[in-house]
């Protein structure tokens, strides 16, 4: 029997290795400022920067109205009183906001470790713990400031499945414990969407990993009323959300998938699967986006997506192979396919195909599966045990390296564009974004030439053109403005303000009678406000002619 000195050693000594490893991983994101979604959601973002009263934050939408287009399909209120609350007790410096990401993080890390070991042996518990700490693909949700909602909502996902797994037993779950599970299922939902994921969390767990000899219709008949009030919170978030943002689906689809047909899809979707296993398993390689180039729209079943569907098939044989051989590599597998399924694009359309915060959740059901690998080799001969520790070392130290070297590029805005290109040369967004950012900051030229790049690798995007348009209209190069718009409007006939625009190049040109045509084209369409500017063209076609004689 261990003496109260080891025993206590034998708690404490685990969180501080894995509470060292989550610091070391998250430190250099101390010196970040706001980058990119940071400026227009936080610094430039007035709502926040007031607590006269607070409750407005749950009858607004995420985003200011009209920052973005979509963006007020968003609605993460309680993400927004943090920001708030930072906001007021830091006067607006990015480093407290910087420093409360960190202490999440290693908050986050502890529960990750705490929930392990109710599903592991000890140490492999503790392997899972640090691998997490260290886990790359987490920098993107640590070093920026709006990443801080993925730490909430994984903060509190986390907990509550402790809190089932720690309190279910034969009686079904104490009152107590249902209600703090409601409470963190309702924050967990009001912070990010994928909140909505803890019910098939907790379901995963009672599937797998509680430890009921009961018949499952038995048990489930037990926790009914328990699912039932988790459905009615769910179900009351969503009209809340609804009823804010007039929407149920969120932000405008990403745009391999937003006028696909369902099987175009499903084959994109196939071959973005295969970065998973990447990025989970060996993130050597980050990068801020994925949009085409580095994925492009799939018209067709080909080797990308057969590969897609074998690993998927392998891994749903895997998760059903070791249901009763290994339930904690089952559960961690369920974990991963609750987690991922809101931007599987399956179901609803999402605004991203990829995206590294948003393996974030999905990371913990790996983990924990691999820690059940881990376990079985810690159970076997020496060899295999130092091999199995030694591994876990150099991986926890590969991954917090990684991440310590990664944190910075969350600096500021323009060292984000400029790794960005860099890290995804073949990425149509990454040089539209940087050339806008160029531009706005005095580079002209090489703004033209960010754009240029990134409408000869993606020349299938309206917006892209019309902002490209816009550069050229500012710069006071109507000609070239002209054929831009023209091309926007060829994909989207619809975008009124690029069609306002092109009207506004014509007459600068001095071509009326097209200035006139596409503005009663737009009086056509529904939009009688831009006849007041027919007149206008008139009196400018006027001016010429006088001029002209």
């Amino acid at each position: 029997m261990p003496t109260g000195i080891e025993a206590r050693w034998r708690v404490w000594v685990p969180m501080l290795l894995v509470a060292i490893t989550a610091l070391a991983s998250s430190a250099t994101s101390l010196g970040n400022g706001f980058a990119y979604d940071d400026v227009h959601a936080i610094q430039d973002n007035e709502r926040l920067h007031s607590l006269s009263n607070p409750g407005h934050f749950f009858t607004e939408t995420y985003w200011p109205p009209g920052k973005f287009t979509g963006g007020s399909t968003l609605y993460r209120p309680v993400t927004s009183l943090a920001f708030a609350l930072q906001w007021a007790a830091g006067q607006g410096e990015p480093r407290l906001f910087h420093a409360v990401n960190v202490a999440l993080y290693i908050g986050l890390c502890l529960v990750m470790l705490w929930l392990a070991s109710l599903v592991l042996p000890p140490l492999a518990a503790l392997g899972a713990g640090v691998l997490y700490a260290a886990h790359p693909v987490h920098v993107e949700a640590v070093g920026n400031t709006v990443g801080q909602g993925e730490l909430w909502v994984n903060l509190f996902c986390l907990l509550a499945v402790g809190i089932f797994l720690r309190s279910r037993d034969e009686a079904g779950l104490a009152s107590s414990r249902r209600l703090v599970i409601y409470l963190l299922f309702a924050l967990a939902c009001l912070t990010k969407d994928n909140g909505l994921m803890l019910p098939g969390l907790l379901l995963a767990a009672e599937l797998t990993v509680v430890h009921d000899p009961r018949p499952l219709s038995v048990r489930l008949r037990t926790l009914l009323g328990f699912w039932v009030l988790l459905a009615a919170v769910a179900l009351l978030y969503l009209v809340l959300r609804t009823r804010v943002t007039g929407s149920l689906a969120g932000d405008y689809p990403h745009i391999l998938i937003g006028t696909a047909t369902y099987p175009e899809r499903l084959f994109t979707m196939l071959r973005v699967s295969l970065a998973w296993p990447r990025l989970l398993l060996w993130p050597a390689h980050l990068q801020a986006d994925y949009s085409p180039r580095d994925f492009d729209r799939a018209l067709s079943f080909g080797p990308g997506q057969a590969a897609g569907l074998a690993m998927l098939c392998g891994l749903v044989w895997l998760t059903l192979w070791a249901w009763r051989r290994r339930p904690a590599v089952t559960f961690g597998m369920l974990w991963f396919a609750v987690a991922i399924f809101p931007v599987s694009n399956l179901v609803l359309k999402a605004g991203i195909v990829l995206a590294e915060r948003t393996l974030f959740l999905p990371s913990a059901g790996v983990l924990l599966a691999l820690g059940v690998v881990l376990a079985a080799m810690l159970e076997g001969a020496t060899w295999r045990r130092r091999l199995a520790l030694g591994l876990t070392a150099v991986l926890a130290v590969l991954g917090a390296w990684r991440s310590a070297l990664r944190q910075p590029v969350w600096r500021d805005t323009p060292t984000l564009f400029a790794q960005t290109v860099r890290d995804a040369p073949q990425n149509y967004r990454a040089h539209w974004t940087y050339g806008l950012y160029l531009y706005q900051h005095g580079r002209r030229d090489s703004a033209f030439q960010e754009m240029a790049t990134a409408i000869a690798l993606y020349p299938a995007d309206a917006t892209l053109f019309s902002d490209a348009g816009d550069l050229y209209r500012t710069d006071g190069q109507c000609e070239g403005s002209i054929v831009l718009y023209q091309r926007a409007l060829m994909i989207v006939p619809e975008m009124k303000y690029t069609r306002s625009r092109l009207a506004s190049c014509y007459m600068r040109v001095g071509r009326f009678a097209e200035a006139r045509a596409e503005l009663r084209r737009l009086v056509a369409d529904g939009y009688p406000e831009f006849g007041d500017l027919v007149p206008a063209v008139d009196s400018a076609e006027a001016a010429a002619a006088s001029r002209a004689h």
